[in-house]
């Protein structure tokens, strides 16, 4: 069922915007209107009553678009599928720059509900979607809040119930989705629809919000929304500033807008009201969400998460996501939830489902989210040892941002390019084991020279004189090279890298992919440079207690099962089930001193008795460990 509706919100998607290029979004929301109403056997006498859907019919529809909708929807054409056509109105250029998709109907539900049955007040909640989009929170918050408290639709509608979002369109058509609603439900459509607003939540005044919706001096019992997931590198400049200057705390590095929504949507929470967004699970660990971590220990409003780890919950996004609810009552402990299969898991949740996670042993470095007894163990793993970057040197691979041009095969002998001007260079995404490894013959551009210490690039003249097949072959492709970073960062020379790093690799070292399904450090001995991933290369010396550890034994503890258990607890994950391996998540893993004796067992022991031995190394129990990683 899932797959076929999956399918069939896709075609609607495909429809509309194909008929919105030719005929326009006022034509195409007309026969979205017309399509639903005619299978949804519209009452005259209360779309009459419904003064959008009357201003939209005015409109000639687009073509053929209400038949289309009406086949691929096989006559069911249900508000949730008139929401997704809606959204499927908005340019390329909105979406990106507004974050807008659709929210699946049983997260809204889920959502809505929780908050509901977790508000410490007993009165009718008033609620506001603070991004309401086409109003597919407020059509399902209307009709839950209607069944919860025995009301009928339409006081709901006029009395609890209000939208805001900075889209005007959006807010066209949150209207046309709440009278829509009241249609479906052969009540009267509200006559005024001011409860829906058209402000930017996060830069209006808070007073502001309130005033305009007869909130003054209370705020929202219940706060709920999808927020916009947009890249920082995607909003235009004076916007950025503003948000600079409206978040000074929160707005370091990389933000979301997403996370910011956290912000104003708790600022809109009355005393005894309830947030529940479901939000990007990077907040966990991302450099730019510190801020946000802080302000939500500090204030310990942390009420429950329930993270979906890589699932994806959006058709037509790659968001990795987490439910979070927040409230104003201070609160030492949090519910937490592993979910697996949000689908089938959210509708039978239990309380005792739920672990208590300490609001206080939280690192607002990075938020660790597990049941006690494994973040116990995550302090062993922390604490026994010595930590991996300062054992080793750890270091990201070179990037030149155009490896399709500077990677060539050192066989490929048409291209004749000097091999002076070349390096040794290994693509970790390409490797699963050291054979394969062994028998690399990649190579890689390097228009570098080495000034005492330093690298730097060679000037113009000097590589077109030296290297003239090099030079030639890359200025063939500079067109390709000027685009690198979307144009927005050139490089002085245009054959430089992207960036300059990892000019030198010296080996032995142990090379792991940035994703990986669990983690495989492949050993490589030469001086290879390398992409795609990490080196990690044990030191030779160190403090005065410094023990350095022979690399082979080293690789086998960080290929091991407590290794995976250890990144599944620290890191994120990624469609499927792609672990993340970059420095900041593995540099705190500590290594223990091993005795010569100990060393030998590790290096004779294979499989299970390993696996078994170094969990015992660390006083990690086997049955924890396999708890959270995969068979």
């Amino acid at each position: 069922m899932r797959m076929r509706t999956k399918k069939t919100n896709q075609q609607i998607a495909s429809l509309v915007r194909q008929y919105n290029r030719i005929y326009g979004r006022d034509a195409c929301l007309s026969s979205i209107v017309r399509a639903w109403m005619g299978v949804n056997n519209a009452s005259q006498r209360i779309v009459h009553c419904a003064n959008n859907v009357q201003r939209t019919l005015e409109t000639s529809p687009a073509s053929d678009l209400e038949s289309q909708i009406v086949a691929v929807t096989s006559g069911e054409f249900s508000l949730k599928q008139a929401e997704v056509a809606y959204e499927s109105l908005v340019s390329t250029e909105d979406r990106r720059s507004e974050g807008t998709v659709y929210t699946p109907n049983y997260i809204i539900d889920y959502i809505v509900r929780r908050c509901i049955e977790a508000r410490s007040a007993t009165n009718i909640p008033n609620l506001v979607d603070p991004a309401c989009g086409s109003g597919g929170f407020l059509v399902r918050a209307a009709s839950i809040l209607s069944d919860h408290y025995s009301l009928p639709i339409e006081k709901v509608v006029n009395e609890f119930i209000y939208g805001i979002d900075i889209n005007e369109d959006a807010i066209e058509c949150s209207k046309l989705s709440i009278e829509m609603l009241c249609m479906e439900k052969s009540v009267k459509p509200p006559s005024n629809l001011d409860f829906l607003i058209h402000e930017d939540t996060l830069l209006t005044p808070l007073k502001t919000i309130l005033h305009l919706t007869s909130n003054d001096n209370c705020g929202f019992d219940i706060v709920v929304t999808n927020p916009p997931y947009v890249k920082l590198q995607n909003l235009n400049d004076d916007y950025r500033q503003s948000l600079y200057e409206s978040y000074p705390e929160f707005t370091t590095g990389s933000f979301s807008m997403a996370m910011l929504f956290l912000i104003a949507g708790y600022r809109l929470l009355s005393q005894s009201g309830m947030l529940g967004y479901i939000t990007q699970n990077n907040i966990y660990t991302s450099l730019s969400g510190k801020g946000v971590r802080d302000f939500l220990q500090k204030n310990e409003s942390l009420h429950t998460i329930i993270d979906f780890g890589h699932q994806k919950i959006f058709p037509d996004a790659s968001a990795y996501t987490c439910l979070m609810f927040l409230d104003r009552i201070p609160r030492e402990r949090l519910y937490f939830y592993r979910c697996d299969n949000p689908e089938s898991e959210l509708s039978t949740l239990d309380s005792a489902d739920f672990h208590d996670i300490r609001t206080s042993g939280l690192n607002n470095d990075k938020w660790r989210l597990a049941p006690e007894r494994h973040l116990r163990n995550l302090r062993k793993l922390e604490s026994r040892g010595t930590p991996l970057g300062q054992l080793t040197d750890i270091k990201v691979g070179f990037a030149t941002l155009r490896d399709s041009v500077f990677l060539i095969d050192r066989d490929h002998t048409r291209l004749e390019i000097e091999p002076d001007v070349t390096a040794p260079a290994i693509k970790i995404a390409k490797f699963s084991d050291e054979r394969e490894l062994r028998q690399n013959r990649l190579r890689v551009i390097k228009p570098y020279k080495k000034t005492g210490s330093k690298w730097i690039p060679l000037e113009d003249g000097e590589f077109r004189q030296l290297y003239p097949n090099a030079y030639s072959y890359l200025k063939f492709h500079r067109s390709e090279l000027s685009k690198r970073d979307k144009g927005k960062r050139r490089p002085d020379r245009f054959f430089e890298w992207g960036r300059s790093q990892c000019m030198e690799a010296p080996g032995p070292k142990l090379l792991t992919k940035t994703f990986n399904r669990g983690p495989n450090f492949l050993l490589d001995e030469t001086d290879s440079l390398f992409c795609n991933g990490y080196s990690v290369k044990p030191r030779e010396s160190g403090g005065l207690f410094f023990v350095p550890i022979n690399i082979r034994v080293l690789q086998k503890i960080l290929n091991s099962w407590v290794m995976d258990y250890y990144a599944r607890l620290t890191s994120f994950q990624i469609e499927g089930g792609y672990q993340c391996f970059q420095k900041n998540f593995i540099e705190r893993f500590c290594i223990p001193e091993v005795i010569s004796e100990q060393s030998n067992e590790i290096m004779l022991l294979e499989r299970a008795d390993l696996q078994e031995y170094i969990c015992d190394l660390f006083g990690i129990s086997v049955d924890d460990v396999m708890e959270i990683i995969p068979n």
